[in-house]
């Protein structure tokens, strides 16, 4: 078995689709309209995001899940996002297996969580 995509529910698809397209560097694959949801999904190299926008009106809920992404760099990507105005909303931390992270949010309040592996 792989990891084939992760998927989040976003209020406004076009707005979320500029965030990751704009600050995170993703390129849409595909979008369509199915089951009463607009659909889009992303890929960033081997990574693949699905953003979900309910036709009818939700409101999205706060989650504890989250997207995690690895890079180089932590330091470096905090002050590449801090020029964009986008600041963690936790972290940074060392963690105790030299894992350094910090945590942002998305446009509707998503979890996202960038990871350097020391």
């Amino acid at each position: 078995m792989q990891f084939h995509h992760a998927s989040i529910e976003v209020s406004d698809l076009d707005r979320s689709i500029a965030f990751y397209k704009e600050i995170l560097g993703f390129i849409v694959e595909t979008q369509l309209v199915a089951m009463g949801e607009r659909i889009a999904f992303l890929t960033l190299e081997e990574f693949r995001l699905e953003l979900v926008q309910p036709l009818i009106d939700e409101t999205i809920q706060h989650r504890s899940s989250h997207l995690a992404f690895r890079i180089q760099d932590l330091r470096e990507h905090i002050d590449l996002l801090r020029d964009q105005h986008i600041t963690p909303v936790e972290g940074p931390y060392d963690l105790e297996n030299g894992w350094r992270i910090a945590f942002y949010e998305g446009p509707d309040g998503e979890k996202l969580e960038f990871v350097e592996l020391c």
